[in-house]
């Protein structure tokens, strides 16, 4: 018995077969990780100079200080201004200038001391005593 109405419907399922075997596949757009790595973070390094309030760009010998609360770069270290102990910032972005208060309140800033408390551990015999002195630096150190 042949049905003359199944070969449009049987010729039109062929070729839609033959057409997805032979169309490209949106799958040849995705990424293919050979190796999964850890997500690495950016670590920008700048020396900090509390007690003038100026921070260095070591890799470009820029300074960026501030003058009527703006921050501006130059090449020399500032004329007339003593530089002093210097802190070495490693941080996750870059500028740390833009965000001065959270480093003047850590490693403090020309008007802005940071009190450090310091403990001893003093043993005789037996007895353990422990002295605790505070006093005013400029850095961690």
């Amino acid at each position: 018995m042949k049905h003359p109405q199944l070969r449009p419907w049987l010729l039109a399922l062929t070729g839609a077969a033959a057409f997805a075997l032979v169309a490209p596949s949106s799958q040849a757009d995705e990424k293919v990780i050979i190796e999964k790595r850890p997500v690495t973070r950016t670590t920008y390094h700048y020396i900090y100079y509390p007690e003038a309030e100026v921070y260095l760009v070591p890799e470009t010998h820029e300074y960026w200080v501030s003058e009527s609360g703006s921050w501006h770069s130059v090449m020399e270290a500032p004329a007339g201004i003593s530089l002093g102990t210097s802190v070495a910032l490693d941080v996750d972005k870059p500028d740390p200038w833009t965000t001065h208060e959270v480093i003047v309140k850590k490693y403090g800033g020309k008007n802005h001391k940071v009190k450090i408390k310091e403990s001893t551990k003093e043993t005789d015999g037996d007895d353990v005593k422990i002295k605790e002195k505070t006093k005013e630096k400029y850095d961690n150190d």
